[in-house]
């Protein structure tokens, strides 16, 4: 679970092979929405976003590697999730 440097989202990740990103600025309604990026083959243990708030990394488990996805705006304010076309290997011992 990781909160955007500005504040406006909540990123989380489960089992069912989901990435939820939140805005916080719903929390204090009854009903939270959620936009949804989906891990193909995997699932996320860890989720961090970017510095600037247009991309999140997330730590598969069974693969043992960083997959980054990338936040694109759509015309109807919600967001568009791609994941870059490779992932990044582990390279160390220490657990992430």
């Amino acid at each position: 679970m990781d909160f955007s440097s500005n504040g406006k989202y909540l990123a989380t990740c489960a089992d069912d092979r989901t990435i939820r990103i939140w805005s916080t600025k719903d929390f204090l309604q009854r009903e939270h929405r959620s936009m949804r990026a989906n891990v193909e083959l995997d699932h996320a243990t860890l989720v961090r976003f970017s510095p600037d708030c247009r991309a999140f990394i997330v730590w598969l488990a069974n693969g043992d590697t960083l997959r980054v996805f990338k936040m694109t705006k759509r015309e109807d304010g919600g967001y568009t999730f791609t994941a870059t076309p490779e992932d990044f290997p582990k390279k160390h011992k220490a657990p992430v």
